[in-house]
C-alpha cells in the first residue's frame, strides 16, 4: 500500500510510462514534467514514489527504470 496520495501515485506512474515512450513528443513532455512538476516542485513525493515503484510497479519495465531516476 502506498504512503502517497492516490493521485500522486497515478501521476508518477503516467510520468514513468511517458519517459519510456518511443514517441519523442511524449517522452519530451514527460521530461519537462519530471523537471518542472516533480524535481523542482515536489522532490519528496518523487523520491518516495520512485522507491515504491521499484517494489510495487505493475510493469517490470517501470520497476526496473525507476531506480535510474535517483541518479
Amino acid at each position: 500500500m502506498s504512503q502517497l496520495p492516490p493521485g500522486v501515485v497515478e501521476s508518477l506512474q503516467q510520468l514513468l510510462l511517458g519517459l519510456e515512450s518511443s514517441d519523442n513528443s511524449i517522452r519530451s513532455e514527460a521530461e519537462k514534467s519530471l523537471n518542472n512538476d516533480w524535481i523542482l516542485a515536489r522532490p519528496d513525493f518523487l523520491l518516495s514514489g520512485l522507491a515504491e515503484q521499484v517494489r510495487a510497479a505493475d510493469s517490470p519495465a517501470v520497476s526496473l527504470s525507476s531506480p535510474s531516476l535517483f541518479f
